[in-house]
């Protein structure tokens, strides 16, 4: 939920451009519609668990990646 209200807050605010956040926060365009469009923070329980575990998952890929191309 973190995310969530991060997301909301730098495209709402102005910070990032909803195109620069998809890229960034590696979302589809209607995931971040769902995101901004709606307050509460959950569109449905099921989704935002889905959306935090792809997170959780993106970073330790990208960290991993990361640490392999030091290696070589």
């Amino acid at each position: 939920m973190e995310l969530w209200t991060e997301v909301r807050r730098r495209v709402l605010t102005g910070e990032l451009g909803k195109r620069a956040a998809c890229q960034e926060y590696k979302l589809h365009w209607q995931t971040l519609e769902k995101i901004l469009n709606h307050t509460d923070g959950v569109w449905c329980k099921k989704s935002a668990d889905a959306i935090s575990r792809h997170f959780t998952r993106w970073n330790s890929i990208e960290r991993g990646a990361k640490s392999a191309k030091l290696a070589h």
